[in-house]
């Protein structure tokens, strides 16, 4: 056995190694020794008989690189004796990096070279220590796929016989080489790896050119040729997804930009700790690790998008890496240097956009080569939007979602990604360059009022740190909506009269055509607006069925609708958690004024007109169409109304009067007034809609006699405090006749009174009015079949 063998393996070894003599005539000094096993005293060369030292890059390099500091002249050829020198000690604290080292001193030759590119020795050693650390991590997670940092023996073992290093290495000294460098451990490390991979290019016969040109050989002959062989099967990731190739251009940053805040959000629900400034470094790697794959659990990634060790294999590729992309993406993202220990969000931007590859990839839609990373990247919001993690984020960080809550980038940006598909990718790149800068300086400039008071921001806070704040801040402020950075809070100043201006007048009308579509039915003309010092009279709010019916009034040039169906459902359920945490039924004048904004931005994008187009061509003319409609109304309840006055009418709607009074008592709530609440909810018990007229017509019937009560009562001082939507029994008469006469009927049609004498008749048969009339022992249509026996004829 050689002197490298005996020293390489004499603790795995019950003999002895032999003691060795040192010659007394010469004296030697050695510094930075290093020693590629445990109990190496020295690299050595058989065959040369040189030794080998570390260099100010930790390397191992020969002779004629490192001269040993000895006293006697460099051109001494009986170095061989150093290796069996007493002065050799290792030092307590000594960890080896042997063959990192090599792989710098291959560089440094210029040996390896896998492109015809020239490289530089950094880029050259960080590509091989990549493509290294990729056959570790496959055959560590071959049947095991959440395991990626330990190798196991029976797959040290597949590993040398798939490259070939078992054909000329036997299987014992195989075993051996890998128990001595994991210290005899089931599993070793990467960078026990790498140290077993240095034992081995010096065991094999091509290490007699030297340790370094033997590593050389080792990785080219061997290891390369198996990393090609990986990347070829079906379980491994394509090259350009693992080896972060993919460029984030501006329209793609341009895109995150566009939903930072919500992915800030999605990033800090799930990896707090990594912008907590008390974490401990050391443990953020498996506590991150166990987040991610919650994380892609929640969010339906895996296992319909990405497999287990897919998913793994991607989550490897980036959290190794700490390169200048990651530090320029977060400086254009987040406009602040990268922030995160472990998994910074760039990095878990990284991620998302190397899963949109492979969600891409194995789609039924195959993108094309044309496809853009950011139109890639919006197909995998799509999904993430409709996500159960995505829905229970609000649970999870404690806050509602709100209008901005979204994963999906406004129709602006849509629109300029499409753009940039046709062609136009230069001016699309120029617009995105000179929109950062002005929202930038404008973001600046809304921070600070007159009076030089900063104003802040209402951040989320999902952790109480000081660098969450700040970054959520950014998010905020770089997303803000036109409505919002418009109604930035002003300092309090005396109030100074002035002469009304063009945003008071549009402010105003705006608040007309809001409050015209506020009823269930349209108003009636006789209607004045009482616009209060600090805001308005009452709070008037807008239902989703009249704000579906304003926003389907709404045509565009071509008379097709300006909004979509299902965009409206989306806008109005945005619109009532503005400014409330747990969302309106309707809609507030606030949220109606922040809604318009949310259509400004879809149907115009960020055009800084936007808003004032909408409001001015599309929103402010139905004031006048609304009117148009008030006056028709109006016209038809007073020919209805003449109706009533007939003789005939009089005497029975005085028999309907003393029919129905118990029904309005009991509604009423033995109250002289009924509220339209109760009202709508007499009208559902007895059946009158929706079986026998819309609500619309029966409730347009009821406001408009409510006004005529409410400008009729003038300072009585009975009804002084009450709602202004009541009527009183004589005017619940007349609603319902007016009801009655709206009913259609088949040919032939029945007469005036014939048509009360049915909606009467259909109220008194349900069940209600059987329960109400119970304690009296009378039967409701007593007097009308007095009055009337022909018409209750048994057929």
């Amino acid at each position: 056995m050689s002197d490298v063998d005996r020293y390489s393996y004499a603790e795995n070894s019950q003999r002895k190694p032999k003691k060795l003599k040192k010659k007394k005539n010469k004296q030697f000094t050695v510094t930075n020794y290093v020693r590629t096993t445990p109990l190496d005293m020295v690299c050595r060369d058989p065959d040369r008989d040189l030794m080998y030292q570390k260099n100010e890059f930790g390397l191992v390099l020969p002779e004629d690189q490192v001269r040993l500091q000895m006293n006697e002249p460099e051109n001494n050829e009986n170095i061989s004796s150093l290796q069996r020198s007493e002065h050799f000690h290792e030092p307590e604290n000594y960890q080896p990096n042997i063959s990192s080292n090599i792989l710098q001193e291959s560089t440094n030759d210029n040996i390896i070279r896998t492109d015809n590119d020239p490289l530089t020795d950094d880029e050259q050693v960080e590509m091989i220590q990549k493509k290294i650390k990729t056959i570790f991590t496959f055959y560590s997670s071959y049947g095991d796929r959440l395991n990626i940092s330990n190798l196991k023996s029976s797959k040290f073992k597949r590993m040398m016989i798939d490259c070939g290093i078992a054909d000329i290495i036997p299987k014992k000294k195989i075993d051996l080489i890998f128990y001595s460098q994991s210290k005899s451990r089931a599993a070793m490390s990467f960078e026990s790896f790498l140290n077993a991979l240095t034992k081995i290019s010096q065991t094999l016969s091509f290490s007699k050119k030297g340790p370094v040109e033997g590593f050389h050989t080792l990785i080219n002959k061997h290891m390369l040729p198996l990393y090609d062989e990986i990347l070829k099967s079906p379980n491994y990731l394509t090259v350009s997804i693992l080896e972060n190739d993919l460029k984030f251009d501006e329209i793609c940053n341009y895109v995150i930009k566009s939903v930072g805040t919500v992915l800030y959000e999605v990033y800090s629900a799930y990896f707090p700790w990594e912008i907590a400034n008390s974490t401990i470094y050391t443990k953020l790697d498996k506590k991150s690790e166990k987040a991610y794959k919650q994380f892609i659990n929640d969010f339906d990634i895996c296992p319909s998008i990405l497999t287990k060790t897919m998913s793994f294999q991607i989550w490897n590729s980036v959290i190794n890496l700490e390169n200048e992309t990651y530090r320029e993406m977060s400086e254009s993202i987040c406009g602040t240097k990268a922030f995160g220990k472990c998994l910074s969000f760039s990095k878990f931007v990284d991620l998302l956009v190397k899963i949109s590859y492979l969600f891409a990839r194995d789609s039924q839609d195959i993108p094309s080569e044309t496809d853009l990373p950011s139109e890639i990247f919006i197909m995998l919001l799509e999904k993430l939007e409709l996500s159960n993690g995505f829905l229970n984020l609000e649970k999870k960080t404690n806050k509602p979602h709100t209008s901005r809550t979204s994963l999906l980038p406004p129709k602006d940006v849509m629109m300029l990604i499409q753009s940039a598909k046709q062609g136009d990718s230069e001016e699309v790149i120029s617009y995105i360059r000179q929109k950062n800068h002005k929202m930038i300086k404008k973001a600046e400039k809304m921070r600070f009022i007159q009076d030089g008071r900063i104003i802040q921001h209402n951040v989320p806070q999902v952790m109480p740190t000081h660098s969450m704040d700040k970054h959520s801040e950014y998010f905020e402020r770089e997303n803000q909506p036109l409505y919002e950075v418009n109604q930035l809070e002003e300092p309090q100043i005396e109030h100074v009269p002035s002469e009304p201006t063009q945003e008071d007048d549009t402010e105003q009308d705006l608040y007309e055509v809001f409050e015209m579509h506020c009823g269930l039915g349209y108003q009636t003309q006789g209607i004045d607006f009482y616009p209060a010092q600090n805001g308005y009279e009452e709070e008037k709010l807008l239902s989703s069925t009249n704000f579906i019916k304003m926003m389907n009034s709404l045509n565009s040039q071509d008379s097709s609708p300006l909004v979509q169906d299902e965009d409206i459902d989306v806008i109005f359920e945005k619109a009532r958690f503005f400014k409330s945490q747990n969302g309106n039924e309707s809609l507030t004048f606030d949220q109606f004024k922040f809604s318009l904004n949310l259509i400004a931005m879809k149907v115009f994008g960020y055009s800084p007109d936007g808003l004032q187009m909408l409001t001015q061509d599309y929103i402010i003319p139905l004031k006048d169409i609304v009117a148009d409609q008030v006056t028709a109304n109006t016209e038809h309840i007073l020919q209805l109304m003449e109706i009533l006055k007939d003789d005939e009418m009089i005497q029975l709607l005085e028999l309907v009067y003393q029919t129905v009074y118990p029904y309005f008592e009991h509604y009423s709530e033995n109250q002289e007034l009924m509220s339209l609440s109760r009202f709508s909810q007499l009208c559902r018990d007895f059946n009158i809609f929706p079986d026998i007229l819309p609500e619309e017509v029966v409730m347009d019937f009821f406001k408009t006699l409510s006004n005529f009560y409410c400008s009729s009562s003038g300072e009585d001082s009975q009804h002084q405090n009450l709602e202004p939507d009541m009527i009183d029994e004589n005017l619940f008469v007349e609603v319902l006749a007016l009801s009655a006469l709206e009913m259609k009927f088949q040919d032939p049609q029945p007469s005036q009174i014939e048509k009360v004498i049915v909606l009467l008749d259909c109220m008194n048969n349900t069940e209600i009015a059987i329960q109400i009339y119970s304690s009296t022992g009378e039967d409701p249509n007593d007097k009308i079949k007095s009055a009337y026996p022909h018409l209750f004829q048994e057929n």
